[in-house]
């Protein structure tokens, strides 16, 4: 078994800085759903901007401290060397993503952008067999390719239905408690 996650909202509590840069910048937003949708605003607008924003605030994003306490000992159960990680960025924010991870992971990782290929292809392509996201389309989508996805609960994921092999966790914590 191979084990890897998703960075925003499982590791990174990267909403804080991005909400706070849209609310100072187009007002109050619902975050009901995982695609942003800000009256008169395309949604490719809105994504830009939160890519924007995190390589703006990258410093001040905050790690999700019950997730990252749990990798050590997530390495040692799945006994693997480094902690793949599945990011949706786009490219041009690899760096300022690898320096936020070197300076707050306990782990020795490998960092995937996602942006041009999908979750999907990466799994598949690297022999993950274990996936946790805080997308619920990205879990249903690798379902048929992982023994188990975990749905990281986030108030935007919350209404939708999940696939038989995802389980619903708060943390890498649970994660890890799951598996023993």
């Amino acid at each position: 078994m191979k084990f890897a996650t998703d960075l925003d909202m499982v590791l990174a509590n990267s909403h804080l800085v991005w909400a706070a840069s849209l609310t100072e910048r187009y007002g109050p937003f619902s975050l009901d759903h995982y695609e942003i949708e800000i009256e008169g605003i395309h949604w490719k607008k809105t994504n830009a901007f939160i890519n924007r924003s995190l390589l703006i605030h990258s410093k001040n994003i905050k790690p999700i401290q019950v997730s990252v306490n749990a990798l050590p000992e997530l390495m040692e159960f799945f006994k693997q060397l480094y902690l793949p990680i599945i990011s949706s960025r786009q490219s041009y924010l690899y760096d300022s993503t690898k320096k936020w991870c070197e300076a707050n992971l306990p782990v020795p990782f490998k960092l995937f952008l996602a942006r041009g290929f999908s979750k999907l292809e990466i799994i598949k392509n690297n022999g993950i067999t274990v996936f946790a996201d805080d997308r619920v389309k990205t879990v249903n989508e690798i379902s048929p390719i992982v023994s188990t996805a975990f749905l990281i609960n986030q108030q935007w994921n919350r209404k939708f239905a999940i696939s038989e092999n995802v389980v619903r966790v708060n943390n890498l914590q649970e994660v890890l408690e799951y598996l023993k």
